[in-house]
């Protein structure tokens, strides 16, 4: 909770246009807190919508009820970001300089490799769900691959590959992911944080919570590189493709 509650600091105090962006918070059925606690920590976003699962039916399968929902909404494109996410102001010139991109991301994530380096973006043949800005068609084009099935980030990374997709990662990062208990973080030394998000936009407030919550200091761990970051990472198992 206090995670969300810093977190949500930095999307509060950016200025989305009401006119060009909607946020849609899912809750998948939570056992630590409620669908109360998010609808007070995301009230102050645009166009906000909340929505409850029936059941915690896991992060794959979640991922696909939210992209479902989105597929059948109006909007040309969506933004993914957990919630464990600083999220820099920045982004929103991100979001127009990458509108005729079928793939990109927000998040240059060190866990992926970068391929050619091109001013304020790089390319990546792998990206994560966490900041990946996605054009409807492709979502579309993923549910005709695999209907009712539910398909994981090495899966969207892997339909770009054999569709040419060309995937671009803004560069500086405008987002930083701060969490330390996923697949990837289950030590605070190894971060799956971003190449070069910019350091000083992370407030204080953030970094006295990792002194107090977990006795350490979040910028040197931030600083720290996995030694192998393309191997760092592990693949799922991959999906059947039609």
């Amino acid at each position: 909770m206090g995670l969300i509650e810093l977190t949500s600091s930095y999307l509060k105090k950016i200025d989305f246009d009401p006119a060009r962006f909607s946020f849609l918070v899912s809750d998948d059925c939570s056992t630590e807190f409620g669908l109360a606690f998010l609808k007070k920590a995301y009230a102050d976003l645009p166009n906000v919508t909340f929505l409850k699962t029936n059941k915690n039916s896991g992060a794959v399968a979640h991922m696909w009820a939210l992209l479902r929902f989105f597929s059948k909404s109006t909007f040309d494109k969506i933004l993914v970001l957990d919630s464990d996410l600083i999220v820099h102001e920045n982004c929103v010139q991100y979001i127009s300089d990458f509108n005729d991109e079928l793939v990109s991301s927000l998040y240059n994530s060190c866990f992926h490799e970068i391929g050619k380096v091109c001013g304020t973006y790089c390319t990546k043949t792998d990206i994560g769900w966490a900041g990946a800005l996605i054009d409807k068609s492709v979502v579309q084009e993923m549910f005709n691959i695999f209907g009712s099935s539910p398909f994981d980030d090495w899966a969207l990374s892997d339909a770009a590959s054999r569709r040419n997709w060309t995937i671009k990662v803004c560069t500086p990062s405008a987002i930083e992911h701060i969490g330390v208990f996923g697949m990837n973080n289950a030590s605070p030394h190894h971060f799956d944080h971003s190449f070069d998000f910019p350091k000083e936009y992370i407030e204080q407030a953030t970094l006295d919570y990792f002194v107090q919550r977990h006795g350490f200091d979040l910028l040197s761990h931030l600083a720290t590189r996995p030694d192998n970051p393309q191997s760092a990472g592990l693949r799922s198992a991959s999906f059947p493709v039609n």
